[in-house]
């Protein structure tokens, strides 16, 4: 389709849906994400220069404050009147009103001016007129062929100010210190010398107390072209949010055909709102979107659900909701709740949900209650996964509910003791066993000694594992129904602290060396071989911190044996002067004394290695804006590296940042991620990230979008290519266009 053949079938359904209206509201809500608006850097809005009598005032009521008048000829009469020539200015507290000619009657406090008229309010904003009479303790009265200037923020004195909105009027008329009446006026959020945008309306009724502006008969000019008319509507002129319709959006996707929202939008109190969108989808019926949120001083929440009756696509009802809450019941006390859904696996396939179920996996659902105390931790929680895909066979066991209780370590002499626990009920329908509870202990005492040259940590500890195992006759091979084990653990973690100063160029620098020593003796229980394994495995092994631990193993089914020494060292470099880190080196070995024969299955080959991977991990900070990470790990015997992951991160501004890793593991993948966001002129933005499989000479997804800054408009270019839940490559093409202040037209291919 032609470009302005598209553009005119997008304009003729918003107006016909926006027409079919009598009042509007029309709201730039906060949480849908901007494309353009760079900042007062690239923008420049206009200033107003407050007078300084005016900035020396504290805000609020200035009524009751004396009035006074200053000019270079000053001539009472006897009726009360002051004529004021040459310089005139009138001023009640940090409002004024300047010009080359002013009237003032003593009697009414009625001012009346002429020649070069600027007059300031009580917020900053400015007024330029040809005529102005006003009363000033009340602020009412009019201006004739005027302009104004809406200050962008006003809290105490006046201070010189940028530029929020601009108007033009036949008549401006004053009805109180929050209240303007523009009678054909022109209204824009453009810089002054910038009219790209502008609102043109026969009346426009502005309220600052509310932040509401109202107009009738008011048309929308881009670029002193038509492209939207309202018989009567509302907008904002300031932050605060308003009920009223948001501007609808048209696109097109292949399977739904043309699709058409028109979002509604309710403010139902300061802590409460909702969001409603109407969509409908030429091929497949009417989908309504829903979202209400709500906050209170110790709760925070919200609702989101959307539905589709007789999808004519998929021949059923289509559905997705979620529910999400936290409260803080006191300082101890609080609740997590996020339970979603969806109503069938090719849900997240068919449709991009405004839900929040963005897994391609699958939905998880979850509860948790917790308790945090000065000497224990409590936490009840049931965690439940639906598959959200129609390629996934098998899924994670429910938990039904975890209970977690933990000792925070106590003092007993030099010594410190705890204990952390945990009792957990997992379900699973498909799965064998199809149901068990496992309840696991862990007490431990240390004796820390700690020196400011390093420390030794002394440490024992018990971990025991037991279950009860349901419906173990049908499957799974258990020769127990309540299989139990107690495994001791000792273990000695030490460190020393080397430090020296140094000097370059005009720099001193603190450099540590921090030798660090971990001896680790857990015996063989062999009798984990004929436990299930509902949660655990043996990690990625990517991480300094992986080596240090006392489990081998990560989740609460098995506990690793071995009698090992891991040796460390790590140096730091760190700037003397602002205590800045700029350098972190780390690496280590871990050294077997016997060969490990416990694993996550009764098949599990011993690992009879005598020592682990060589391990290095290193962060730089280059300068304040570019840092380097990385870490690798070398083979014992093949000396090969087996994964390595290094990344760079440039972040000057929100506009100006760029970051690309590279991650390599030895037999199954190796790639690169891009990402960068670079500004290519003074309004032009380029974006775009990618992840690149050198091993399989392919793109996995990328993404590119440019954007023009207008400053008070902005389009957007954005494709993308990417995989979807099914494992098919799709690609995406989006045009954004946005009116600040007024909301977006968007449309997606």
């Amino acid at each position: 389709m032609r470009p302005n053949k598209f553009k005119n079938h997008i304009l003729a359904a918003i107006v016909a849906v926006m027409t079919t209206v009598p009042a509007l509201g029309v709201y730039a809500q906060s949480d849908i994400p901007a494309v353009g608006f760079a900042g007062i850097d690239i923008c420049e809005p206009g200033s107003i220069d407050v007078p300084l009598a005016l900035k020396e005032t504290p805000a609020g009521d200035q009524s009751e404050l004396p009035i006074r008048m200053e000019a270079e000829q000053l001539e009472a009469e006897p009726t009360g009147l002051i004529k004021l020539s040459g310089n005139a200015q009138v001023v009640q507290g940090n409002r004024g009103v300047y010009a080359d000619e002013i009237t003032y009657d003593q009697d009414t406090d009625q001012v009346t001016a002429s020649g070069n008229i600027k007059f300031y309010t009580s917020r900053g904003d400015e007024v330029l007129a040809d005529s102005l009479d006003l009363e000033m303790p009340a602020v009412t009265g009019s201006a004739q062929n005027a302009g104004i200037k809406f200050a962008h923020r006003f809290d105490g004195p006046l201070h010189h100010t940028y530029v929020r909105a601009r108007a033009t009027a036949d008549t401006i008329e004053f009805e109180g210190t929050d209240y303007e009446r523009l009678l054909n006026a022109t209204f824009s959020s453009c810089a002054p010398g910038n009219d790209d945008v502008l609102l043109i309306a026969k009346e426009i009724e502005l309220d600052h107390a509310t932040g509401i502006g109202t107009a009738k008969s008011m048309r929308v000019k881009f670029k002193n072209v038509p492209i939207f008319y309202f018989p009567r509507v509302s907008f904002p002129i300031n932050d605060q949010r308003k009920t009223g319709f948001l501007f609808p959006s048209i696109g097109y996707d292949k399977e739904s055909g043309t699709i058409l929202e028109v979002p509604y939008y309710l403010n139902i109190a300061p802590n409460h709102d909702a969001t409603v969108i109407p969509k409908i989808l030429s091929n497949r019926g009417v989908q309504l979107y829903g979202e209400y949120r709500y906050l209170t001083q110790k709760s925070e929440g919200s609702v989101q659900a959307e539905v589709l009756p007789s999808d004519d696509v998929f021949n059923d009802d289509r559905y997705a909701w979620r529910y999400n809450h936290k409260q803080d019941f006191n300082d101890s006390w609080n609740v997590d709740v996020d339970l979603r859904t969806v109503s069938d696996r090719n849900y997240l396939k068919d449709f991009t949900s405004d839900v929040g179920v963005t897994s391609s996996s699958y939905v998880p659902r979850r509860a948790s209650l917790f308790y945090r105390g000065p000497n224990l931790f409590f936490k009840a929680s049931a965690s439940a996964y639906e598959p959200a895909n129609s390629d996934i066979v098998a899924r994670p066991y429910d938990r039904l509910p975890q209970l977690n209780l933990d000792l925070k370590p106590q003092d007993l002499g030099r010594f410190k003791y705890g204990m952390s626990s945990e009792f957990t009920y997992f379900d699973h329908n498909d799965s064998k066993p199809r149901s068990a509870t496992r309840l696991r202990i862990n007490p431990y005492v240390s004796l820390p000694i700690n020196r400011i040259y390093g420390y030794v940590t002394p440490k024992l500890s018990l971990q025991t594992i037991s279950y009860s195992l349901n419906n173990s006759s049908t499957g799974g091979n258990f020769p127990k129904d309540s299989p139990s084990v107690t495994v001791p653990i000792v273990s000695v973690d030490s460190g020393l602290f080397f430090e020296r100063m140094f000097q370059r160029n005009d720099s001193v620098f603190l450099q540590t060396l921090e030798p660090r020593l971990l001896y680790l003796n857990i015996p063989e229980k062999r009798e984990q071989k004929d436990f299930p394994n509902f949660d655990s495995g043996s990690g990625s092994n990517s991480s300094f911190g992986h080596f240090f631990r006392e489990n081998r193993f990560f989740g609460g089914d098995r506990v690793g044996d071995t009698h090992q020494i891991t040796l460390g060292l790590t140096s730091r470099i760190i700037n003397h002067d602002d205590g800045r880190q700029r350098l972190k080196l780390s690496m280590g070995r871990i050294f077997f004394l016997e060969d490990r024969k416990v694993g996550l299955s009764d098949k599990t080959i011993p690992e009879t290695g005598h020592r682990s991977d060589f391990f290095t991990e290193a962060t730089a900070s280059v300068t304040e804006d570019w840092s380097i990470r990385g870490f690798t790990r070398v083979g014992s015997e093949s000396n090969d590296v087996e994964f390595a992951r290094i990344s760079t991160q440039y972040y000057r501004s929100s506009r100006r940042n760029a970051s690309i890793g590279y991650s390599r593991t030895k037999h199954s993948s190796e790639q690169v991620n891009l990402k960068f966001e670079i500004p290519v002129g003074r309004r032009w933005q380029v974006n775009a990230k990618a992840r690149y499989s050198i091993r399989e000479s392919a793109t996995r997804s990328s993404e590119i979008g440019l954007t023009y800054d207008g400053c008070c408009w902005a389009i957007r270019l954005l494709t993308q290519h990417h995989l979807d839940g099914s494992g098919n490559f799709k690609n995406r093409f989006i045009i954004t266009f946005e009116l600040d202040d007024l909301g977006r037209i968007r449309s997606g291919l």
